[in-house]
């Protein structure tokens, strides 16, 4: 009889999040920095690693567990945070927000300028492209769009 043990582990970084102002507060935001629309919060996302390979995500807090799960979810957002970080360096500050059930990771570089990432799920939503350094007014732009219709 063959015996497998899964031996899970957490990646050895995670993600902050944020949380996306209320729809009021964004149709009457006049700038483009979508930092200025977010809320730090204590949760961060992780993923779930069996060795090298990305078995989904984990969304916790210091002291409690939020979320795990995301078997397609976890191997495109490490794919996308692993882009964004050759693309525009080691040293970029991504944070993430979730957005109508996908996730919107927020990166700034360090010349202070900053670009949206969408994975499949907040792109298809907002009619825009995926897994691509879009810039902030054109995704607040789509937002403003959808909270408008």
């Amino acid at each position: 009889m063959n015996e497998s043990s899964n031996n899970f582990t957490l990646s050895d970084f995670s993600i902050p999040g944020a949380l996306l102002s209320e729809a009021d507060k964004i149709s009457k935001y006049k700038g483009s920095n979508v930092h200025e629309l977010l809320t730090a919060h204590d949760e961060k996302l992780s993923f779930i690693m069996e060795g090298d390979e990305v078995k989904g995500i984990a969304i916790a807090t210091d002291t409690e567990p939020i979320m795990a799960g995301g078997e397609k979810t976890g191997p495109e957002l490490f794919d996308l945070h692993e882009k964004i970080k050759n693309d525009l360096g080691d040293n970029v500050n991504i944070m993430y927000f979730s957005y109508a059930g996908g996730f919107v990771f927020v990166a700034t570089d360090n010349k202070g300028e900053e670009s949206l990432w969408l994975d499949q799920r907040a792109a298809q939503f907002l009619e825009l492209s995926p897994h691509v350094q879009l810039d902030s007014e054109e995704v607040l732009q789509q937002i403003r769009n959808n909270i408008n219709q």
